[in-house]
């Protein structure tokens, strides 16, 4: 009865875990094989054929109590030797048929102490001492948090707390034998279940390789286990708990190059060589429009073109070159001279021409120059005379 509620306590809720695949990391229970005394007595013998096949040694209780007890139905020692009649304690069986090694001490074993033996694979071997006198052996083959399995020659499979296992109504662990001896390999139970498996429990606390179908979690170039940080195209550590995102590539085909398209959809920048277009005076990107000396957008699409430098170097300026090669109008403060003869200057030729003109008289072969008209009313008349004695005057 004390077998079945401790299933239904303990052993049930580990199976369910189990199949759903929750693994306590503190968990760790050996295949130690169930043994059942022969005889009133021998709990020793039992116990030692227990840990001997678990170690790969297969021997009957008989065989072992041969060793031990010279066959005889008596207690033994958990370590040491004793005469009459001769013992050879569980340390000596262990060694004599397993080359299995151990160490003895007083008193009960740390549930630290407990937790290491069970993760390095080696069980321990308890001796109570019953309340009502006597003793009994048994073997510990299992933690979980603070749960205990044990091999229990007499009651069978027994799993309860570690303290309970200290201290029970009836029974107190006096003497410890640790087992020193690493088991082989095919009795050490991986974190996924298996026996002999090579599954382990990898820097992301998940249980990998073996059968489990999954692998090992690696380091990401950030140092994090499980990370996802990449190198990216420029040679950094970028991603995962970096801060830092990828570079990319630039329109110049450079990764974390700095080209970029501008207003005139031209790559430029970076390592292109190439300069961005730049908005002219008009408002057109990549526009030839400029302002010319007179502070006007000209050129490109205004439709307009570039004021020129007049004959007094004034830029817009209205001064000419008269016909008497003079710069006059503008800013000059002259005026062209009237040169009717149009030969070049105005002189005699050009008052005895123009009187002739208002005395109708005929002037010859001597051609006309309308641009003398300095009223522009289409003729040579007395304006121009007064202008061209003016001129003459001023000479």
């Amino acid at each position: 009865m004390k077998y079945f509620l401790l299933m239904q306590k303990y052993l049930l809720p580990a199976l369910i875990a189990f199949q759903l695949g929750i693994t306590a990391a503190s968990a760790a229970i050996l295949n130690i094989p169930q043994k059942n005394q022969e005889k009133s007595e021998w709990c020793w013998a039992a116990s030692s054929q227990a840990i001997l096949e678990y170690y790969g040694v297969v021997k009957t209780q008989t065989e072992i109590a041969d060793y031990g007890t010279e066959g005889a139905n008596i207690w033994n020692y958990l370590w040491g030797i004793g005469k009459n009649p001769p013992r050879n304690g569980v340390d000596k069986i262990l060694l004599h048929f397993g080359t299995i090694g151990s160490s003895g001490s007083d008193g009960a074993l740390s549930q630290s102490v407990v937790q290491t033996q069970m993760d390095a694979g080696r069980p321990v071997v308890v001796n109570w001492e019953w309340t009502s006198g006597g003793a009994h052996i048994l073997v510990g083959h299992g933690i979980d948090g603070d749960t205990m399995y044990l091999m229990d020659p007499w009651d069978g499979p027994t799993i309860d707390t570690y303290d309970w296992v200290v201290k029970g109504d009836n029974h107190e662990w006096k003497w410890s034998l640790k087992i020193t001896s690493n088991p082989p390999e095919s009795v050490i139970q991986d974190c996924n279940g298996e026996w002999g498996g090579t599954a382990f429990i990898d820097n992301c606390g998940e249980c990998v390789e073996g059968n489990t179908g999954k692998t090992a979690c690696e380091q990401d170039c950030n140092g994090d286990h499980h990370g996802t940080a990449f190198i990216d195209n420029c040679g950094e550590c970028v991603g995962g708990n970096t801060g830092k995102t990828a570079c990319e590539q630039d329109c110049n085909g450079d990764w974390g190059g700095t080209a970029f398209i501008d207003e005139c959809e031209e790559c430029v920048g970076g390592d292109t060589g190439k300069t961005a277009c730049e908005q002219d005076c008009n408002g057109n990107w990549g526009g030839t429009a400029f302002f010319d000396n007179c502070d006007e957008c000209v050129g490109g699409d205004t439709g307009k073109e570039a004021c020129i430098q007049d004959c007094n170097e004034e830029w817009g300026g209205t001064a000419f070159i008269d016909k008497c090669g003079k710069c006059v109008g503008g800013s000059t403060q002259k005026i062209h001279c009237v040169d009717i003869s149009d030969d070049g200057a105005a002189g005699l030729n050009d008052i005895i021409l123009a009187l002739k003109i208002l005395s109708e008289r005929d002037t010859g072969d001597v051609a006309i120059d309308l641009s003398a008209d300095i009223n522009e009313d289409g003729k040579i008349g007395m304006p121009e005379v007064i202008h061209l004695l003016r001129t003459l005057a001023l000479q």
